[in-house]
């Protein structure tokens, strides 16, 4: 019982060692959907196109637990194979030089860019590599057989590089299928590069791939549990981490149950529930616990050990930061541990304290959101002037200090210094970052980037690139800082997402310096203050192409930018020609929420280039109030110079107390105000306009249609700036910074915006404020100025009738006047109509200073009449003693009274589609009026109603129409009223009225109808909200129906079908990188987009792929995710050329009126450069332009043109309305053949059958009418029958397909036949293709009569397994009868020569010797003077050796067909050198007929027991790898080299310039040793070393083929080449023995014959000897393999004395013979105790029936035992060897032939003890035990 269990024992380990090889693997899907990339993905392979340049890529993807889990793949599986998707033809053109497939169990569940290869490779296990990768050129599932990989739980990883060595040519790009919405779970690059950061989103989906697993054994009880291992060790409430188990046993039928206690005892409690799975996902806690696992296996549980999870408790407090102290005791070495300490969340506030004078601490800080951070629990950073230095090379690490969603973070006098790497944002906040404050820092980064790489402080979407959209930080406060350098001071970038911007965040009292393009940027924000920064440029000196000071672009609202100084931009690089605005903005504010930029000074912009101050492009509700604009550099040689740039038409407008003063020098054009659109509802007002630029030969107060030179001219031409002037105001000293305006004539003529103090803070007087940024001082002593006439009042517009007369006074003095002691005087005379004076004296009251103090007249009367249309003049006077400034005492004003007109209206847009809208009112030429209301009517014309608070000559309905309505303005003057003209909109209706639905009988055509209102059209769609349309026109015929379907018609009018376009740029040579353009398209009505003219960059007659996008809304944030853009169509157009207009005509794309739409035409364009986002537009359609894209969704060129134009119709749509082609179920048929599967030649009935009797056939291709029909195809056919029922008028469908098996012409073989050692070889049909896999079985047969079927083998192609035996293989071809239609066989040689035994021979003295051996009567023996090496000495049974002189041994093998050879320099000389070389170094060969390249002979050179390997290669003439191998060598300094046989087997075909070169090695092998030339003998090392009729080796070379240049001086690196065609056993040794002893001649016996014959069942062996001479006797030795005897028995001389002349005969019976063949020798013994052995006698043996362990010998032994075996065929077994307890210690596999084998085992590494060896055959039989013992 006990060795049964030992046997038991031993059998289970091996099995479990045997289980890959036994048990089915399986292969299942990871993804189920079938989405493409336009391009590529990361991984497995990124090829992005046959162009790319690209030579490099890694990847890493996972497969989470609960997906292989679903799948099936549970712990223990072992995985063989991989498989993913490419659904294109493409592969590389030369095969990459390097590709690697790694592994991993891990507990991830996504993939983070952030990602490391160095990372990937602690924790992967290498499963694939290739130093010659290629994939198939098809289409279809790519296979990567790897090394088997263990999955222990968990999820699992995959990654992969892939190296082209610098050349990255392919066919095409590599388009591998994927499912969508796995897109966190890929990560890779598009390189060799260090970290996995690639940022394209659409090559980041995870690949569709297949896994070929093998299930685990049954699990072994009682189970190993492991140990437990968790993600993280230290965790927060209710995050979640995985635990694992590793050193664990697996199996099916194991289960794991997780438990956890808190004190690490009992008593434990399981959670979650038991699973198959040894990994837990998604675990929580709120308090620190301890886990295990329960493993059970058949009952039987065991337990892991455990592991506590730490979950610290919440904080508050204050504590230090010192790197000079140790971490503890409130202290903390770096602001990350003290960060890190808090993680789990505060219930109080924290304060971090860094000591004063500590520091620097280099460390990138991360500050994740804070449980219990709020308002009053703040966390505070107090740096007290240290500094946090952080340097990186990292795109993905570029940021210093990082607010990820942390909320209520302070950071304080902290230095941030990110200025040395790469990369460097000092402070990023994203991910919702709110509520924080920065404040009295010092952040540093690169003052001389022109990166956007760099940049001080960041709120974003992303902290690895800019422009991303995102929740990313509200409510920040950034304050009092000192921002130097970096691409941008400041980067906002918000929430694209309409009405959902960042809100609130603060920016004030700062520093920003030496930044290159922006300041401050910011883009989709809701309420930023911008306030009180100095923003400058003092020490740069690289300029940016464009820049600004402050940039607000697209989705700012209710901005707030006052009171910064933006100033010294150029002061380092005053020649700089670089475009420049103070402050620029794109984006629209709102009538409740405008952009307001307000007491921003603005100066001493140096440079030559365009400046612009205030530069507003298309941006509504904006305004500029108290702006100071002072663009005064003397020395500028040339430039254009804006003070403000109004771009494009836009409303709400509003420019008003500013000053522009412009003294610039240069000849470039200069303007104050200039408006790009002449009709733009710009108010500008009460401004200070002042031009004084003596060498500008264009210098104008502002451009309305053209320059306008003087104040009355721009007033006269744009109706703007009435109460403006044009006159320096005498800044007090702008060398000092200081620019309050000191001209009289300035002081207070600004309106009352609002604003109610200045740049500094000072109070403003708001009925009469000071224009610009600041507020002019009171004067000393007493100042009475005349501040305005209030009535009648300039601003109403020339409506005037009886008007009260009042003036308002200011005491603008320091001092109150006290008009009871300085009574004031003031007179007004009219002049116009009437003319009157006007005078009142103020004697009561007190003015108190900066009071203004409304006067009215009564005297002469108490009004003035202005009924009368004309001019008016009021000369305004005030009086008073002492007044210390006279200059401002007088006021002249000038009033029109106009005729009352109501002048013009229109309303946009002129019509609607199917329903209203809020039409757009607009009046021109409106006169004499002071107010306007709008009055609608929706009964043509008649009957208007008044619109409530309608009161603007631009007016927007509140409430939507639902009919056609007139609209007017009415023009009001007191009492009076005037119309303008009518203007109506009208909303067309066009609608289905009537539709007729179809119905018919089984699949086919189905026409349906419908009719339309009016003129209208009808226009067919797919469905309800497709934009392709299908057809037009009331009828609508669909060739073929297959079930009920819905499609909708619609009714459209307008347009007429004609093509409309809208032009972009000219076609113009430009500077496209390959990726299109992004426009935005707005029509005012309904449009259907219908294509594009396109500027193709590709040649002429090129066929370029055209794809077009688009989304609803701007493309703008969006231009980096392609999930925000739906794809409307791909089309491949034929470029027109560079210039020349190429047409894309596409499916209508419906556009709808009023919406904006982002579009992106992605195609090989060519476009220019522009400075800013332009627009183009018609009556229907705005175009903007302004992106040119590179890569798609990845990266672009901002302000790049459209050179093209849009091609659209327009009209109106009505509602979709259904219309259904219904189909009704046909009679069934049922078709029906005798054989689906048939021979060549054969036929096949087919017969169709249905219970409807009215049915009428139609067989198709045979074109026969009845129910059943013969045929005789010769191919595979589908035949098709149509039943028709007239009556009905219905039709059936049905088909089956006849198979048709080709005929088998050959069957092809990757290798025919093996010599010695078999292989594995590839049954391949011919033809390939076309088989039914139902009617072709794989047959085998030993002998070519008894075929078995193989199991499975049922496709064109076969793999062997592992030949043992020749072997022959048959292909059945069957019908589907079983017929057989063909039986081609292939035989598979297994070529086994041996040599059978060997004699011995011996001579005395010198002479030669005659050796002998035997081997099989078809084999030839050949004759070596070596082991291994050279060419053979001589063939034949016996081999005379030449004479010798002294003991010698050769060698003899035997050899089947073909030659064996050796050829090549045979050995290094000691001349040889070490080469290193390039690929081009080698030896170049002619093959003169096919053979085998067995081996070759190299010395690795490298550091003395150095290991490494070196891969060979066999290229042809045009430098393709034909063979490739890399082999392990072993490495010694060049003098101690040690020549190595490497294996290389490369089966080579007739070809010439053929060259063996060495392509590549490891790091550890320095070089090959070569001949060098200087050492060549007569410049020749003996080229050619031919083997006739084989081989040629010609010469060395150092150049590429096809011209090698030769060279015979140099021999490289492969010595002594073994090369066969034939097959030839291992050598056996064979010794020649010369004795020189004197005397030696005298032969002591003389033995005739030695012969055994068979008697039964036992041996009889005879012996003759005719002299015998001293002889003592024989011993008749035995042995069961012919070289391991021992003695039988003994018998003694039968001559006397041992002496005798006469024929003496011998015998002896052996009655216990062997079961397996028995060899029998003589050694004749002399009476001295020499001794000789005659030949040997083989008697074999009967077949056995079993496999045997026949002997074990040394028994026992040290170093190797001989294990002898007897089998009845050849068969494959392993070998085990067990201790005493079953364990398994050493194995070994072989193939056992029929008959006697000797199989040798090494020992000697094992223990003294006693052990035990068994065999195991494939089959499942096995040995008993046989036991030795080690010495």
């Amino acid at each position: 019982m006990k060795k049964f269990a030992t046997q038991l024992v031993c059998f289970l380990l091996f099995m479990s060692v045997y289980s890959i090889n036994t048990l089915s693997a399986q292969t299942v899907q990871v993804g189920i959907g079938t989405e493409i990339p336009p391009f590529t993905l990361y991984g497995p392979v990124y090829r992005y196109s046959a162009t790319s340049t690209t030579s490099a890529s890694r990847s890493n993807m996972v497969i989470t637990q609960a997906e292989l889990s679903a799948l099936g793949i549970i712990t223990g599986s072992t995985i063989t194979e991989i498989q993913f998707n490419k659904t294109n033809a493409a592969n590389f053109n030369t095969p990459a030089t390097s590709y690697k497939m790694y592994m991993a169990n891990t507990s991830n569940t996504t993939l983070a860019t952030t990602l490391t290869w160095a990372s990937v490779l602690t924790t992967h296990t290498e499963v694939y590599t290739s130093s010659s990768f290629n994939i198939p050129l098809a289409a279809g599932w790519v296979t990567w057989s790897i090394t088997p990989f263990v999955y222990t739980g968990g999820s699992l990883e995959i990654a992969t590089e892939c190296s082209m060595g610098g050349n990255g040519a392919a066919t095409d790009a590599f388009k591998w299928e994927y499912t969508t919405g796995f897109d966190d779970k890929l990560v890779g690059v598009a390189s060799l590069g260090a970290t996995l950061n690639g940022a394209v989103t659409g090559y980041k989906q995870r690949p569709n791939c297949r896994i070929t697993y093998v299930a685990p054994f049954p699990c072994s009880a009682p189970p190993t549990a492991g140990n437990v291992t968790s993600s993280l060790t230290s965790v927060c409430a209710n995050q979640p981490f995985s635990l694992n188990l590793t050193g664990n046993s697996a199996g099916t039928g194991q289960t794991y149950q997780w438990q956890y206690s808190t004190t690490g005892n009992a008593p434990w409690s399981n959670f979650g529930t038991s699973s198959i799975d040894a990994g837990y996902s998604n675990a929580t806690q709120t308090a620190s616990q301890y886990y295990r696992c329960a493993v059970t296996c058949s009952g039987q549980t065991s337990y892991s050990d455990s592991l506590q999870i730490i979950s610290p408790g919440l904080l508050s407090g204050t504590y230090t930061i010192n790197n000079a102290l140790p971490t503890g005791g409130g202290n903390f070495q770096s602001l990350t541990l003290a960060l890190d300490y808090i993680k789990c969340g505060i219930n109080g506030p924290v304060t971090f304290n860094v000591e004063p004078g500590s520091g620097p601490y280099n460390e990138q800080l991360t500050i994740n959101p804070i449980f219990g951070a709020s308002a009053n629990n703040t966390i505070t950073i107090n740096g007290n002037g240290a500094s946090l230095v952080y340097s990186t090379g990292v795109t993905n690490a570029r940021t210093g200090i990082i607010l990820n969603g942390a909320d209520h973070i302070v950071i304080d006098s902290l230095v941030v210094d990110v200025s040395a790497g790469t990369f460097g944002w000092g402070i990023g906040l994203t991910s919702g970052a709110d509520s924080n404050v920065i404040r009295k820092c010092t952040v540093i980064t690169d003052k001389t980037t022109t990166s956007s790489n760099y940049a001080g402080i960041v709120i974003n979407g992303s902290l690895t690139t800019t422009a991303t959209t995102g929740n990313n930080g509200n409510g920040n406060i950034i304050e009092n800082n000192i921002i130097q350098g970096g691409y941008y001071g400041l980067y906002l970038y918000g929430n694209s997402t309409a009405n959902a911007q960042n809100y609130q965040n603060t920016i004030r009292n700062n520093s920003i310096e030496d930044f290159y393009y922006s300041g401050i940027y910011g883009i989709y924000q809701d309420s930023l203050i911008a306030k009180g920064n100095n923003i400058s440029r003092p020490t740069r000196t690289n300029s940016v192409g464009s820049g600004a000071g402050i940039y607000l672009t697209t989705g700012n609202i209710n901005l707030l930018v006052d009171g910064n100084k933006i100033f010294n931009l150029f002061a380092s690089n005053t020649a700089a020609t670089t475009t420049f605005y103070g402050i620029y903005l794109s984006a629209d504010g709102t009538q409740a929420k405008p952009n307001k930029i307000i007491n921003n000074a603005i100066f001493n912009i140096e440079g030559n280039g365009t400046f612009s101050g205030i530069y507003n492009t298309g941006a509504e509700y904006m305004k500029a109030y108290h702006n100071t604009i002072s663009l005064d550099y003397a020395a500028a040689t040339a430039g254009i110079t804006y003070g403000f740039y109004q771009v494009t038409s836009a409303v709400g407008i509003e420019f008003k107390n500013n000053i522009v003063t412009i003294s610039r020098g240069g000849t470039g054009a200069k303007y104050c105000i200039y408006k790009s659109t002449a009709t733009t509802p710009l108010e500008s007002n009460n401004n200070v306009l002042f031009m004084n630029s003596p060498t500008s030969t264009t210098q104008a107060i502002g451009y309305q249609t053209s320059a306008r030179t003087s104040l009355s001219d721009w007033q006269t031409a744009s109706g703007h700036d009435l109460n403006s002037v044009s006159i320096d105001p005498l800044y007090a000293d702008i060398n000092i910074l200081n620019f309050t305006p000191t001209e009289v004539t300035v002081d207070n003529i600004g309106a009352n915006v609002g604003v109610a103090t200045d740049i500094n803070g000072v109070a403003r007087t708001l009925s009469s404020p000071d224009p610009g940024a600041y507020e002019v001082p009171p004067s000393v002593g007493t100042d009475l100025r005349i501040e305005e006439l209030v009535s009648p009042s300039p601003t109403v517009k020339g409506c005037y009738n009886t008007e009260n007369l009042i003036v308002a006074i200011k005491n603008v003095s320091i001092d109150s006047i006290n008009f009871a002691l300085k009574p004031a005087t003031v007179t007004v005379t009219v002049a116009g109509s009437v003319n009157v004076v006007y005078t009142t004296t103020i004697n009561t009251g007190i003015l108190h200073t900066n009071e203004s103090l409304n006067v009215t007249f009564t005297s002469p009367s108490a009004t003035v009449n202005m009924s009368a249309a004309g001019g008016y003049s009021f000369n305004i006077i005030v009086d008073v003693n002492g007044d210390v400034n006279t200059a401002n005492n007088a006021l002249d004003v000038t009033l029109d009274k106009l005729s009352l007109t109501g002048g013009t209206s229109e309303a946009t847009p002129e019509n609607y589609c199917a329903v209203g809208g809020t039409p757009k009112l607009i009046s021109t030429d409106a006169e004499g009026y002071s107010n306007v209301k709008w009055q609608m009517s929706v009964n043509g014309g008649t009957n208007y109603t008044d619109i409530l608070n309608s009161d603007t000559l631009i007016y927007t309905l509140a409430t939507p129409i639902s009919q056609a309505t007139y609209f007017r303005m009415v023009a009001v003057c007191g009492v009076n009223e005037e119309y303008s003209t009518a203007d109506s909109v009208l909303i067309n209706n066009p609608a289905i009225t009537s539709t007729t639905p179809a119905t018919r009988c089984g699949p086919g055509s189905v026409t349906l109808g419908a009719t339309a209102n009016g003129t209208a059209t009808v226009k067919w769609y797919e469905t309800p909200t497709s934009t392709t349309v299908l057809a037009t026109g009331p009828s609508f015929v669909i060739p073929t129906v297959l079930a009920t379907k819905t499609f909708y018609a619609a009714a459209s009018e307008g347009g007429g079908g004609t093509v409309n376009q809208l032009d972009a740029l000219p076609l113009a040579g430009g500077n496209g990188c390959g990726g299109g353009n992004m426009i935005n398209l707005t029509p005012t009505t309904n449009i259907d987009l219908q294509g594009f003219i396109l500027n193709v960059g590709n040649a002429a007659g090129i066929s370029t792929p055209v794809s077009v996008w688009y989304k609803t809304g701007t493309y703008v944030g969006s231009e980096n995710t392609q999930a925000n853009w739906t794809l409307h169509q791909t089309l491949n157009v034929t470029a027109a050329g560079p210039n020349l207009p190429t047409t894309l005509n596409m499916n209508p794309l419906l556009l709808t009126g009023g919406q904006i739409y982002g579009i992106y035409i992605q195609f090989e364009a060519d476009y220019t450069n522009i400075t800013a986002n332009t627009f183009f537009s018609n009556a229907d359609l705005t175009m903007e332009i302004g992106i040119g894209v590179c890569t798609p969704f990845t990266s672009f060129n901002a302000l790049r043109g459209f050179n093209g134009s849009v091609l659209y119709t327009k009209g109106c749509e009505g509602t979709r309305t259904p219309v259904t082609a219904t189909i009704t179920s046909a009679p069934a048929i049922t078709v029906t053949t005798n054989d689906s599967v048939i021979c060549n030649a054969g036929t096949a009935a087919i017969s169709v059958a249905s219970t409807n009797s009215n049915y009428t056939y139609a067989w198709s291709p045979s074109a026969q009418t009845t129910q059943s029909i013969n045929v005789t195809p010769t191919e595979t056919t589908k035949y098709y029958v149509n039943a028709t029922d007239a009556g009905l008028n219905c039709t059936a469908i049905d088909s089956v397909t006849i198979n048709v098996q080709p005929v088998v012409t050959s069957i092809e073989a990757t290798e025919k036949e093996f010599c010695v050692v078999g292989g594995i070889t590839t049954l391949s049909l011919n033809p390939l293709t076309g088989y039914s896999t139902t009617g072709l079985q794989w047959q085998s047969s030993t002998n070519n009569i008894g075929f078995t079927d193989i199991p499975g083998a049922t496709s064109s192609t076969y793999t062997t397994p592992t030949i043992t035996a020749t072997t022959y293989f048959k292909a059945l071809i069957k019908n589907g009868a079983g017929t057989v239609c063909s039986d081609s066989v292939r035989v598979i040689k297994l070529n086994n020569p041996t040599v059978i035994s060997t004699t011995d021979s011996s001579r005395c003295g010198t002479g030669t010797v005659t050796l002998s051996a035997t081997s099989a009567t078809d084999n030839v023996l050949k004759w070596y003077e070596n082991a291994t090496g050279g060419v053979a000495l001589a063939t034949g049974d016996t081999f005379v050796t030449p004479s010798i002189s002294n003991t010698t041994t050769y060698y003899v093998a035997s050899s089947s067909g073909g030659t064996n050879a050796y050829t090549g320099l045979t050995d290094k000389l000691s001349t040889a050198t070490s080469g290193v070389g390039t690929t081009n170094f080698g030896l170049v060969f002619d093959a003169l007929s096919e053979f085998k390249l067995k081996s070759v002979v190299v010395h690795a050179v490298g550091a003395a027991g150095s290991t490494g390997t070196v891969t060979i290669d066999v290229i042809d003439a045009s430098n393709t790898v034909l063979h490739t191998a890399t082999v392990n060598v072993n490495g010694n300094p060049i003098a101690s080299t040690v020549g190595e046989r490497v294996v290389l087997n490369f089966l080579i075909q007739p070809g010439t310039n053929l060259k063996l070169r060495h392509s590549a090695r490891s790091a550890s092998i320095t070089g090959l040793a070569f001949e060098p030339s200087a050492s060549a003998p007569s410049g020749n090392y003996g080229y050619p070393y031919v083997v006739p009729g084989l081989l040629s080796i010609n010469t060395s070379t150092l150049s590429a083929g096809p011209t090698n240049t030769p060279r015979n001086d140099l021999y490289y690196y492969f010595y002594d080449w073994e090369v066969e065609t034939g097959c030839e056993s291992a050598r056996v040794a064979v010794t020649a023995t010369v004795d020189n002893t004197p005397g030696c001649g005298a032969l002591p016996v003389s033995l005739t014959s030695f012969t055994g014959i068979k008697e039964g069942n036992k041996h009889k062996l005879n012996w003759i000897t005719t002299t015998e001479v001293n002889n003592a006797g024989f011993s008749l030795e035995r042995s069961a393999d012919g070289v391991n005897f021992s003695s039988l028995t003994y018998i003694p001389s039968k001559a006397t004395n041992g002496n005798s002349n006469n024929n003496l005969l011998y015998s002896y019976l052996d009655e216990k013979v062997m079961l397996s063949n028995n060899y029998y020798r003589l050694k004749q013994i002399d009476k001295d105790g020499n001794y000789a052995y005659s030949p040997i006698v083989l008697l074999k043996g009967d077949k056995v029936k079993n496999i045997t362990i026949t002997s074990l010998y040394p028994n026992p032994a040290k170093n190797e035992i001989k294990v002898s075996i007897e089998s009845p065929t050849a068969e494959k077994v392993t070998l085990l060897l067990t201790d005493l307890t079953g364990k398994t210690i050493q194995q070994k596999t072989t193939t056992l032939k029929s008959g006697s084998n000797l199989i040798d085992l090494n020992v000697t590494t094992l223990a003294q003890g006693t052990y035990f060896v068994k065999i195991i055959c494939s089959n499942g039989c096995e040995t008993g035990v046989t036991k030795f013992i080690k010495q």
